[in-house]
């Protein structure tokens, strides 16, 4: 009881006089823990506990009358955590756009930066693990939480890469477990996934085989090696140790400092565990890398942001959208950009993101050529 109390949603409520937490008591004393906006599910591997919360269920009764079943599910970025990717959430679960014409049922998920993927004691996590286990384990409990067999995902950054490699490995469905639901007799019960599971898929900004060149590249190619030998020892970090190092054995090198600040291009926020970090910096020093082709995805929209004539968004290079978007076999399929001035990390958060492109990606709404093609969509196949 204790547990369910101090949830997430439920902390705020505690212990106070109110209508709202008598409410909370009487679910948690009925064993009603199963309609709680925060949920929870367990990895296959390890049983680390994953956070997943449905905005939806805080909203009125009015934003719960979908226009389409199908989740949507949004993943948020490096250093991210399950409130990361939320304003944009909040926004295609009321649609903001049409007035409510296209209300979804909507899910944020946090592979990591949670209470329990980065304590003292949580495991030192690699990226294979979210792409083989902590991924596939959240997007199955959007499933199973939401009685759905089809997600639309929505993935930033990071997010975004372990996204593609994931669905890419598991799209024709599994037999084996791939984690674990609570159900709504309080009993953690195992799911498989099935075939085809997402049917529309948006990445932002994906961090995926960094095949190419941007300002982050370069930096991780020329002092990745002495970020990682100044951290070792740590099994969690944030932000601000990498930032740190880095600017340590940068500096001397760069007076100018143009590139050795490309590191706070990194979105700001949670923890990270220390191998996930050292993974990466493999991904941007292996020029063999190959991103996935999407071999099965119904429509997909990849996009990312520029600053003036520059091809990249800081992080991310250009030559990894084109991949992307080349080699899948999405049978709808379009290549955005906006145009901002703070690059990778605000992303999420600018308005064109959410409209034009997300907003009518998501609900197969026609974009108008001169007030969205022309400004926004780069290529559409």
């Amino acid at each position: 009881m204790f547990d369910y109390l101090h949830t997430d949603e439920n902390q705020g409520k505690y212990r106070q006089n109110t209508d709202n937490f008598g409410k909370v008591v009487e679910n948690v004393l009925n064993s009603n823990i199963y309609s709680l906006a925060i949920k929870r599910v367990l990895t296959a591997n390890d049983n680390t506990s994953l956070r997943l919360k449905n905005i939806n269920a805080e909203l009125s009764p009015k934003f719960k009358n979908f226009s389409n079943p199908r989740p949507v599910v949004l993943g948020h970025g490096l250093f991210g955590n399950l409130f990361g990717m939320e304003k944009l959430g909040l926004k295609i679960a009321t649609d903001q756009k049409f007035q409510g014409k296209y209300v979804r049922d909507t899910w944020l998920i946090e592979y990591s930066g949670g209470p329990n993927t980065e304590c003292a004691a949580c495991p030192n996590y690699r990226y294979g693990d979210l792409i083989d286990y902590y991924w596939p384990a959240l997007v199955g409990g959007v499933l199973k939480y939401s009685n759905q067999n089809k997600v639309d995902y929505v993935g930033y950054s990071s997010g975004a890469g372990l996204g593609l490699k994931s669905y890419e490995k598991y799209y024709q469905g599994t037999s084996n477990t791939m984690g674990y639901y609570l159900n709504s007799s309080g009993q953690w019960v195992n799911f498989s996934l099935p075939a085809n599971f997402v049917e529309q898929m948006v990445l932002i900004a994906p961090m995926a085989a960094f095949n190419g060149t941007s300002r982050f590249t370069s930096l991780v190619d020329r002092y990745g090696n002495e970020t990682i030998q100044a951290l070792n020892g740590k099994t969690h970090l944030g932000r601000p140790d990498i930032v740190r190092e880095t600017l340590k054995v940068c500096n001397p090198y760069n007076p100018l400092e143009w590139d050795c600040q490309a590191i706070r291009g990194l979105p700001e926020g949670s923890n990270i565990s220390y191998n996930f970090w050292v993974d990466i910096v493999r991904e941007v020093q292996n020029k063999s890398n190959s991103n996935p082709k999407l071999t099965s995805i119904n429509r997909l929209l990849v996009m990312t942001a520029s600053f003036g004539t520059v091809e990249d968004d800081f992080v991310v290079p250009e030559n990894d959208l084109t991949y992307i978007y080349s080699n899948s076999n999405a049978t709808k399929k379009y290549k955005g950009r906006i145009y901002s001035v703070l690059g990778h990390k605000e992303l999420p958060d600018q308005s064109e993101t959410y409209d034009p492109l997300l907003s009518k990606f998501l609900n197969n709404v026609t974009y108008s050529f001169f007030f969205d093609k022309v400004r926004y969509i780069l290529e559409e196949d």
